[in-house]
């Protein structure tokens, strides 16, 4: 059986283009290779394709994605830089072996006599970029196959905006109308070189943002209606517009290339990082979660996948528990991105099937992750985007011995705050950190009374932010008066040692928490109240 002639390699990265057609008939899983492949020992580089045929009958049901994989399979080319022995492998069975020092190497070979395989490997030059390997499979380069996350999708490409983009690229001269319901980034991609009239609905970022729109009434959509000032009402009027104008709706978090775009989040976090332990993504409306997991389980199985919510907008949580998206009752949190009333139904069923926990998170905890991504790393991250730290910082479900020297990512992603918010954000932050701290003590009436506390607190080097007086509402002797102290403080250690020395000078303190950890001598972050 003669294999088909193989098309030339051009010098250079290796495009990554394709149109899903009936020509196609394989699908691409993953490319494992360096410049000069992958070192599987000290003297040996390997080349991995990972590939496999859709299966045709979930193909004609409508099936996409991870529901219409087939039969897989994997290649390796092995050489040897010392002997310059190279081996094919397929499927851990060696089909070949060669002790060739060649330049260029070729192989080709069948299976059943149903399909035929090639493998091309040469030198273009010295340098980034001088080796270049392709897989032939039935004459189709394994770099012109669709992506397993593109099954049944037309022309989805790499990310958000170029999925949509090449999803609707043969319709562009129709001057077709997209609506975008929600908010971020997604509204911005629709119309990217393609043509379209887009007209993004979406909820406000901001009150000031809000006002500015309705003030502006930039669109007569929105002139119409309210319905921009609630995401579910958001989306809702997006469908009446679609349905009435004959406009494509595409939703946000649920739409399929959409999906596909969120999972090149995790081709690449695979591809950076080999010896991945877990990665840890935020949960709104389960769009970039279900992307990212599909992508992280095909690639590495064992990789562990955990998603992190508000519990203030627990959604997902509340699908997992009734097997199936259901409204969710939202109220305001500092991830106000991920605030979703009702997951996608494509999501949660892609999230379901790969994410192996998710966690729920305080408002104190998404608090002191935007404050450490702001002090640690000098990034102003949104609630929403930050939110995936929590489980990792002290105290959190995952600070525990098994996860300590593990390789674990977290996808930083939100900026969308405002800085009324974000000084808000920080304050709380700080007070959740124990390094804003709100007492009252009483202290002498007479001239002096105050200083003395003040000095006391200097010695032990308090900050003081803000300091109040009050005599209306002591009810002791008429000589006292009460001091309510806003401190900037260290810790939780510098707290202890403030309240210990007010003590040890006889002024009676009363902190926020009603508990009060600090008299039982527990430090812990929740010791008081956040200041705003």
């Amino acid at each position: 059986m003669n294999p088909p002639s193989s098309p030339p390699l051009s010098p250079g990265v290796i495009a990554n283009s394709f149109s899903w057609g009936s020509q196609h008939p394989s699908y691409q899983v993953d490319f494992v290779a360096q410049n000069t492949g992958r070192r599987v020992a000290l003297t040996k580089r390997r080349v991995r394709w990972r590939f496999g045929y859709p299966n045709a009958k979930a193909l004609e049901d409508g099936k996409t994605g991870i529901e219409a994989r087939g039969e897989e399979h994997e290649v390796s080319l092995v050489w040897s830089l010392t002997s310059g022995k190279k081996s094919v492998v397929f499927d851990n069975q060696e089909v070949h072996s060669s002790d060739s020092r060649a330049s260029t190497f070729e192989f080709t070979w069948s299976r059943s006599n149903l399909h035929v395989y090639k493998i091309v490997a040469h030198a273009t030059g010295t340098g980034p970029g001088g080796r270049q390997y392709d897989l032939l499979v039935d004459g189709q380069s394994y770099f012109n196959m669709p992506k397993v996350f593109e099954l049944g999708l037309p022309n989805a490409g790499r990310g958000a905006a170029q999925g949509r983009q090449q999803a609707f690229a043969g319709n562009a001269q129709h001057n077709m109308q997209q609506v975008y319901g929600g908010q971020g980034q997604h509204r911005q991609v629709g119309g990217f070189g393609t043509g379209f009239n887009t007209e993004p609905i979406r909820a406000p970022r901001s009150p000031q943002e809000e006002e500015r729109e309705l003030q502006a009434a930039i669109r007569q959509s929105l002139a119409e209606s309210e319905s921009h000032l609630n995401r579910q009402k958001t989306k809702l009027h997006s469908e009446d517009l679609c349905a009435e104008r004959g406009y494509i709706y595409v939703n946000g978090y649920d739409d399929p290339p959409i999906m596909a775009g969120a999972g090149t989040i995790g081709v690449e976090i695979c591809d950076q990082v080999p010896d991945l332990d877990a990665v840890i993504v935020p949960v709104g409306g389960a769009g970039l979660i279900g992307g990212v997991s599909c992508a992280v389980k095909t690639l590495m199985p064992d990789c562990k996948v955990f998603g992190v919510e508000p519990e203030f907008s627990a959604s997902y949580t509340a699908a997992l528990a009734a097997g199936e998206p259901v409204e969710t009752l939202i109220e305001p949190t500092l991830a106000d991105g991920l605030a979703v009333p009702k997951v996608g139904s494509h999501a949660f069923q892609m999230a379901r099937h790969y994410v192996d926990e998710t966690f729920l998170t305080t408002e104190r905890e998404i608090a002191i992750a935007c404050l450490r991504l702001i002090e640690n790393e000098k990034l102003v991250v949104e609630g929403g985007g930050a939110i995936g730290l929590t489980p990792i910082l002290p105290g959190g479900p995952m600070d525990t011995p098994e996860w300590k020297g593990k390789n674990v990512v977290v996808p930083i992603c939100g900026g969308n705050i405002d800085t009324t918010t974000l000084g808000r954000v920080i304050d709380r932050g700080l007070a959740a950190d124990m390094r804003l701290v709100r007492f009252v003590a009483t202290v002498s009436d007479r001239p002096g009374g105050i200083a003395r506390l003040t000095s006391l607190l200097a010695e032990e080097e308090a900050s003081v932010k803000d300091i109040y007086h009050e005599r209306s509402w002591l009810q002791s002797s008429v000589s006292n008066v009460q001091m309510r102290c806003v401190l900037e403080l260290r810790g939780p250690e510098h707290a202890k040692r403030v309240k210990d020395a007010l003590d040890r000078e006889g002024y009676p303190t009363k902190w926020d928490d009603i508990e009060d950890p600090l008299n039982s001598g527990d430090i812990k972050g929740t010791a008081c109240l956040p200041v705003v």
